[in-house]
Formats: structure tokens, C-alpha cells, sequence
């Protein structure tokens, strides 16, 4: 069984999606229909999602390329994985009541300045809270910071569901290689449809 989860959704950002961003990822559009559909069947579904995103300035981006910097469109969640009932988590070791957050919103907006999830002090606290050990986890760049993302979940003790029809890789003759890695590792690899009716 995958529920009760969490669902991971990792840099869904303009600059990765759109033909014109900052660090386009080939071909990551095709996915964007089952990014929605994974959206909208946890807002459906009261699931909480837990969202990495990148952000930068001139401090965390010293040089080019200049991706998701602050204030940019590029920056910002694409639509199909955004939610109005959203809160930003900020990457600094501000004092976070992770209970509240968890009850008042369905997505949670957790800045990062760079591929690793956890380089935000709060993403294992806000993940430990939720109590629950089940994560669905999706987005980009299956050959980069999703596979560390999901590497690090199942070093800590979470069991990772990847819906494989839901990520992308930035090259693609990387992605039998880490589906078969990560396999290895215990992550179980099913497509969106079957996540939908199993969560």
C-alpha cells in the first residue's frame, strides 16, 4: 500500500520546463499533464505536497548560467503544480511550527540555493512531522538532484514511490542507468495512473 504518503514534487520550475528558461530540460514539458493530474488528485485527496524549489541571487550564484534567481519568472512553480493554498518555507534556521503549516496548508514551498533538498535545515524536521513514511516523488532532473532527493529519502528511512511517467532526465541516456540504480536501492517505479488509484 502507498497511502497514507506524502507527495515530494522537486523543481517545477519555469526555468527548468519552458523552452526560453534559464536551464531548459529537454523534452520536460511532457510531462507537465501528469504533473497536473498528481496535483490535483492530492488537493483532491487532502494528500500534503512538499515542494523543493531553487532560488538564487547574486550571493548563492556567483556566476553563470543564472537560473531561478529571485523575483524572476523563471523562478516561480509552473502552474500545473502550484496551489493556492500554498506556504514558502525560506532556506534560513527562522523558528517553523511544522504542525501548523502542515494542517493549514496542502503545499509546502521549501526554498533551496542548489540540487539538494536537504540543504534547506527544515525539509528532513517538516518531512519527520508529517509522521508518515510513504513518499510519492517527481519533477526534474531524475539524473541530478531527484535522484540524490531520492537517494537521501531512502537513506533516511522513507519507502520512495517515482512515478516514472512523471520525471525527466537532462540527458536521456542517463535514465535507465538511475531507474535501474534506484530500483536497486528500493525505490519502486510504477506510472502515474497507478499512483493515482493507489493513493
Amino acid at each position: 500500500m502507498i497511502s497514507p504518503c506524502i507527495f515530494i514534487d522537486v523543481d517545477t520550475q519555469h526555468d527548468f520546463f519552458d523552452s526560453e528558461g534559464g536551464m531548459p530540460i529537454k523534452n520536460a514539458a511532457e510531462i507537465r499533464g501528469n504533473l497536473k493530474k498528481l496535483t490535483q488528485h492530492a488537493l483532491k485527496n487532502k494528500i500534503t505536497i512538499i515542494s523543493p524549489v531553487e532560488k538564487h541571487t547574486n550571493e548563492t550564484l556567483k556566476k553563470g548560467p543564472y537560473y531561478c534567481m529571485e523575483g524572476t519568472k523563471g523562478q516561480k512553480k509552473i502552474s500545473e503544480t502550484t496551489l493556492k493554498s500554498s506556504h514558502v518555507i525560506k532556506n534560513d534556521k527562522s523558528k517553523v511550527n511544522y504542525e501548523t503549516l502542515l494542517k493549514r496548508n496542502r503545499q509546502l514551498v521549501v526554498e533551496k540555493c542548489n540540487f539538494d533538498i536537504f540543504c534547506n535545515p527544515h525539509t528532513l524536521k517538516l518531512l519527520k512531522k508529517t509522521r508518515l513514511k510513504n513518499c510519492v516523488v517527481f519533477g526534474v532532473a531524475i539524473d541530478y538532484g531527484l535522484e540524490q532527493a531520492i537517494l537521501k529519502l531512502l537513506e533516511y528511512g522513507f519507502k520512495v514511490w517515482v512515478p516514472v511517467d512523471a520525471v525527466k532526465p537532462i540527458n536521456e541516456d542517463n535514465r535507465e542507468p538511475v531507474m535501474k540504480e534506484l530500483r536497486a536501492k528500493g525505490a519502486e517505479m510504477w506510472n502515474t495512473e497507478f499512483i493515482i488509484s493507489h493513493t
